[in-house]
């Protein structure tokens, strides 16, 4: 099947001269092939303008056709670890394996750091095991606003949220640190709060 294509200035006006062709037709369709042919001297330097532009652009693809490939890898490499990133972020990937970290340190190994500090590093790794279970501390809340909270949907962690909570305070703001007996039974609080949530 042949394809129609607009018809040239030519073949208009050959048609606009047609025997039986009324005036008022043959008028408009002369008057069709001479803007067909104003537009395509109007935009005929624009057109080879534009044609240049395309070889100009094609030999210089032709040209650079590694530091493109190598670039577009690039990009390519980027936008997947950008999209890592977020993944990890939102799988909690960092988190996930601070915990596990925290575990082997605190109770595998028992190598938490003594006094203050280690009540601090338990309570720490309390809070990052409700993080990764999708409550995580409000930059604003207070140890007894973070325990509400966190518990609130796991009420059956409240026991031992809350002495580990307790022994935290203590420790902080007490007068003498927690000593092996208290390390010990932190040590045994956050055990079994790893097993629920980690």
């Amino acid at each position: 099947m042949p394809q129609w294509s607009w018809p040239d200035a030519q073949k208009m006006r050959e048609a606009a001269r047609r025997p039986g062709m009324p005036g008022w037709q043959s008028g408009l369709i002369e008057h069709l092939a001479d803007a067909e042919e104003w537009v395509g001297k109007t935009c005929s330097p624009l057109m080879r303008a534009i044609d240049d532009l395309i070889d100009r652009l094609r030999e210089w693809l032709n040209e650079n056709r590694k530091a493109i490939a190598l670039a577009l890898l690039a990009l390519i490499a980027l936008a997947l670890l950008a999209a890592l990133a977020w993944l990890l972020r939102e799988v909690h990937a960092v988190t996930w394996a601070r915990t596990r970290l925290d575990y082997l340190r605190l109770v595998a190994f028992g190598t938490g750091a003594p006094g203050t500090a280690g009540a601090a590093q338990y309570y720490a790794a309390m809070e990052r095991l409700f993080a990764l279970r999708e409550s995580p501390r409000r930059p604003t809340a207070n140890t007894r606003e973070f325990l509400a909270e966190a518990t609130e949907f796991r009420p059956h962690l409240l026991p031992q949220a809350a002495e580990l909570t307790w022994l935290f305070e203590r420790a902080r703001y007490g007068d003498t640190p927690p000593g092996a007996e208290e390390r010990r039974w932190l040590r045994d609080l956050y055990r079994a709060l790893f097993r629920e949530l980690g």
